[in-house]
């Protein structure tokens, strides 16, 4: 590809709105998408045609509220891997799988599916009382806007 500045290399259209994204660490045409439904998807920039990869799609685990965040989070059992992380609304923190080097070299033009590995939730429980809202139920999700992590 040639690179115009004026024009973009590719166009990603999608049903609903985009509320995050985030370029894989070492597969920088990796692009994943957090949607104002729930949904993540990863495209591949670097191909021409539909870039869609992989999706999280719809499950009774999945995020049932927009997407906040996301992020790529190496694996700690296995070198050169890594995981990707959400946060949605809903106050669920899951981590999901993708095995690129089966999804890039032998499924050219097929969308995989992302795999739920854990899920965390976050209750206002979790809160310390002297901060908690007063009227707040103590068993109700809370909703996340952001998150850090270190490696370390």
């Amino acid at each position: 590809r040639s690179l115009e500045p004026q024009k973009p290399d590719v166009t990603i259209e999608l049903p609903t709105c985009i509320m995050c994204t985030v370029f894989h660490p070492t597969l920088p045409s990796i692009l994943a998408v957090g949607t104002f439904t729930g949904e993540i998807r990863l495209f591949n920039t670097g191909w021409e045609g539909d870039p869609l990869i992989a999706q999280s799609g719809f499950t009774e685990l999945a995020h049932k509220e927009p997407i906040a965040q996301l992020s790529w989070l190496p694996d700690s059992d296995r070198k050169g891997k890594t995981h990707l992380l959400s946060l949605g609304n809903d106050g669920k923190l899951l981590i999901w799988e993708w095995t690129h080097d089966e999804t890039i070299r032998q499924n050219f033009g097929k969308v995989s599916q992302l795999h739920l590995l854990k899920g965390f939730c976050l209750k206002s429980s979790s809160i310390p009382q002297n901060i908690r809202v007063a009227k707040a139920n103590i068993e109700s999700e809370l909703g996340g806007t952001c998150f850090s992590f270190s490696c370390e």
